[in-house]
């Protein structure tokens, strides 16, 4: 629809608006294009415009209207057009409504208003904090003050130079990624011309600066891991500690499982009569959904552990490894109990490498003489899994469903639809009797199947 077709609709709408005011009852009548009309008394209205955006409804206001106030109907309709136009290219029209309110706005208002936007659709709350920093520290002191259409491919390769030069390729990769999104963003709700090209794109770059942005991708490296054959001693300090943090890292040795997945499991995702821990595809690290929920098969090790926490379970409190108690609702999240934190976990494995530095000045390091993370852990199952598991009848595709990987190509994956349940507690059970030695042989127990 054209503007020319508001103007014509324009005599009904108001008549009806005037209607509505002049009767007074309160209520929300809606006009179209999104726009509703919100009576709160005799004469008094304002515009709201409604939209879902990411699942989620939202709403924009527009001002106020009066009886006859025909310039202030003609716009709410225009702006609720455009924010439609916006909806269709994926953009939240919030972002159109600082365009609208003010032309003139600069690229840190528009960054930091696009970031807090978008703030929900990401999994960490610090990820978005990462976002603000980068931004502040190495691109608003040189472009935040300038309008987005004002931002040339120039600006964007100062701000990359100064950080290769500081040796930060990582992080310089980063902040190009994030400068062209949010550039694109811009461009889409039309603070920078359609005919003008985004400046932060890798094709617009010089090719001196993307060699260097390619060498962060080409230094990255592999967490740490420990040698298998290292997981029996590994496990033998850890074993008499039964704080939370150390409970947690003994699930994440004996799953496979990635930290964040084990620190948040809740009680509710726990199923002790089937031996089973159900954990919802969203907080898996692949969030397809028709992978479906991911079945954790408990073993005899696992099922002490959560026993060992239940024991210990504070009422009201949600998590099985839970950590400190939020006092008010911040970034992070609300008021309330938390799960513990990756950075308590990751603690006990540094305080374990520092015993072990004083007894061999070595510590639990990996092959590079690197200190090991938690992550590695995975590293190390799989390493295991393929050389040790093999000789045990164990397939490589069995070690990958422990560590949720994608298996084989898409056509494959789509056919491969079995959990393999029973392949995968048996694998688990061979690596638990390989960590702890002293294990007793698994119950004859088979998950039921539901």
């Amino acid at each position: 629809m054209a503007i020319t077709d508001i103007i014509k609709t324009l005599p009904y709408w108001q008549t009806k608006c005037d209607q509505a005011l002049d009767l007074g009852t309160p209520a929300t009548i809606a006009l179209e294009h999104g726009l509703y009309l919100k009576v709160s008394g005799p004469d008094r209205g304002s515009f709201l415009f409604r939209y879902r955006f990411s699942g989620s409804a939202k709403k924009l206001g527009m001002g106020a209207y009066r009886p006859g106030d025909n310039d202030a109907l003609k716009q709410a309709l225009t702006d609720a057009l455009t924010y439609q136009q916006v909806l269709a290219t994926g953009e939240d029209p919030k972002h159109c409504k600082v365009v609208l309110d003010d032309p003139n706005v600069t690229f840190e208002r528009f960054a930091r208003q696009w970031i807090e936007d978008n703030r929900n659709t990401w999994k960490n709350a610090k990820h978005a904090d990462q976002w603000v920093n980068t931004l502040a520290f190495d691109a608003f002191p040189i472009i935040g003050h300038l309008p987005p259409a004002a931002i040339t491919t120039r600006h964007i390769e100062t701000i990359l130079r100064k950080m290769i030069e500081r040796g930060v390729y990582e992080t310089a990769s980063r902040v190009q990624e994030r400068l062209a999104k949010v550039l694109g963003a811009a461009k889409k709700t039309g603070l920078i011309p359609k005919h003008q090209s985004n400046p932060a794109l890798k094709d617009e770059l010089d090719d001196g600066i993307l060699k260097q942005l390619k060498r962060a991708d080409d230094d990255s490296e592999p967490h740490p891991a420990l040698d298998y054959h290292q997981a029996p001693a590994f496990w033998q300090q850890l074993a008499p500690l039964s704080h939370a943090s150390a409970m947690a890292l003994k699930l994440v040795i004996l799953s496979g499982l990635r930290c964040s997945e084990v620190r948040e499991i809740s009680w509710n995702e726990v199923h002790l009569d089937s031996r089973e821990v159900r954990i919802p595809r969203h907080r898996m690290k692949d969030k397809r959904a028709k992978r479906g929920l991911f079945i954790l098969p408990l073993t005899d090790c696992m099922v002490e552990i959560l026993l060992d926490m239940l024991q210990c379970r504070v009422p009201g409190n949600p998590w099985v490894f839970p950590g400190m108690y939020r006092k008010a609702a911040n970034k992070q999240g609300p008021a309330g109990p938390t799960a513990i934190s990756d950075r308590m976990i990751l603690k006990v494995v540094e305080t374990l490498h520092a015993k072990q530095l004083q007894i061999d000045g070595v510590g639990w390091v990996d092959p590079d003489y690197r200190p090991i993370d938690v992550h590695g852990w995975r590293a190390t199952f799989n390493t295991w899994g393929v050389e040790a598991g093999a000789e045990l009848g164990h397939q490589k595709h069995v070690v990958d469903r422990c560590l949720d990987h994608a298996v084989g190509n898409k056509t494959e994956e789509a056919y491969r639809r079995d959990k393999l349940i029973p392949q995968r507690l048996a694998l688990l059970n061979d690596w638990h009797r390989h960590c702890l030695p002293q294990a007793p042989a698994p119950a004859n127990v088979i998950p039921l199947r539901r």
